[in-house]
């Protein structure tokens, strides 16, 4: 018998491993798809805290960012450009084969091209039906670690729900030339509600993508187009699709059973990235994980820390950044236009310099909806 069984393989899976063995136990990480993974749908850009407070500097870096260009509908558009790194690119797909070897080099046992068909619990395990290369069987833990993506069976085989909504996410590899920095797109004919964006990769290479509740092929379709038409682009490649939560799980314990990272909610809701979000509340349900192997308790009452940790340190961002979508998402391509022109006036983009922070929005979006002019083109409040 595992200490824990982890589902999924992701930031948040393999964290969670490698700091559990770390602290001695014995894990079993599981993983659906063959690693190491070819494709994983996400642009790959990591804030710099993350690295810091991970220790992901063996990571190979594609691109380090600390300029963006931000493009209204009309054309309009502001740069922003930060006097040291933001964040950095990475290969996605290298970067989780990076963390789920360190769990591994840790300690942790592995198992890829194995699907979890059933989870089961009662008072003294989790079992988990498996099935992998031709075959079934079974193995067993004390407690069991769900961090696979959105929408899953696994979460409602335990009893518990999915985050109340999706969002699309789309993106293709792009080849050519003119890709000097990050570049974001705003407008409802690119990416309603959401935002759009063209990352350089170094090499002639760039990533093309968005974020939106409906119709994204289209929208990438008609974003891809404008670019070619505007930039030496030569090639469109390797287009993928997924979804994204928005907003919390309405509870992520279970007896035996945490659940961690996308399939939680951890998610930026401003931004849609889940990487960081994820590895904190892989850091949280450890360290609650511990004092349950300690005390040999694995019942929701121990449990309720790692709901209540992780929530108090997350969930004021999502919320925040929730209803920032929803007022974003009543905003007409005129009234994006005229944003922009607020934004670029004199004074604002010290402020944004002086709140700016790649994974935590909430002081920025406090300092510029204090803006008269802003909070009258936004016509109401984030408070309440």
């Amino acid at each position: 018998m595992y200490d824990a069984i982890i589902v999924g393989s992701g930031p948040a899976g393999s964290h969670a491993a490698y700091l559990l063995v770390k602290m001695g136990y014995q894990v079993l990480l599981i993983e659906g798809r063959k690693t190491p993974k070819q494709s994983i749908n996400c642009s790959g850009i990591i804030g710099l805290e993350a690295f810091r407070e991970f220790d992901l500097w063996e990571v190979p870096i594609l691109n380090r960012i600390n300029k963006f260009k931000f493009i209204s509908p009309g054309g309009k558009s502001f740069i922003y450009q930060s006097d040291s790194d933001l964040a950095l690119a990475v290969d996605r797909s290298g970067f989780d084969s990076y963390l789920t070897r360190r769990a591994i080099s840790a300690g942790a046992s592995f198992l890829d091209e194995s699907w979890v068909r059933k989870i089961l619990t009662d008072e003294n395990e989790v079992k988990v039906c498996i099935q992998a290369k031709g075959r079934s069987f079974e193995l067993r833990a004390k407690v069991g670690v769900i961090a696979v993506g959105y929408g899953s069976s696994l979460l409602k085989m335990v009893g518990l729900k999915s985050p109340p909504r999706y969002i699309e996410a789309v993106q293709a590899e792009v080849y050519g030339s003119g890709f000097d920095h990050t570049e974001v797109y705003l407008g409802n004919k690119v990416a309603p509600g959401s935002f759009a964006w063209l990352i350089p990769l170094g090499d002639e290479r760039g990533l093309v993508g968005l974020t939106t509740e409906k119709d994204s092929f289209q929208h990438l379709q008609f974003l891809s187009h404008k670019l070619q038409a505007e930039k030496d682009i030569s090639r469109v490649t390797n287009l993928q699709h997924s979804t994204i939560p928005l907003g919390i799980i309405p509870k992520a314990i279970t007896r035996r059973i945490l659940v961690v990272g996308e399939a939680a909610g951890q998610v930026k809701t401003t931004t849609n990235g889940g990487i960081y979000y994820g590895m904190i509340g892989a850091e949280i349900a450890s360290q609650v994980l511990n004092k349950a192997f300690q005390q040999n308790r694995f019942d929701e009452e121990i449990f309720h820390e790692y709901d209540q940790l992780w929530r108090a340190k997350l969930a004021p961002e999502i919320q925040l950044g929730l209803k920032l979508r929803e007022i974003y998402s009543l905003l007409s391509d005129s009234r994006i236009d005229m944003l922009f022109n607020i934004v670029s006036m004199d004074g604002l983009l010290p402020i944004i310099k002086k709140n700016l922070n790649f994974d935590w929005h909430k002081g920025l979006i406090s300092s510029l909806i204090s803006n008269p002019l802003i909070r009258r083109l936004l016509s109401v409040k984030l408070q309440g």
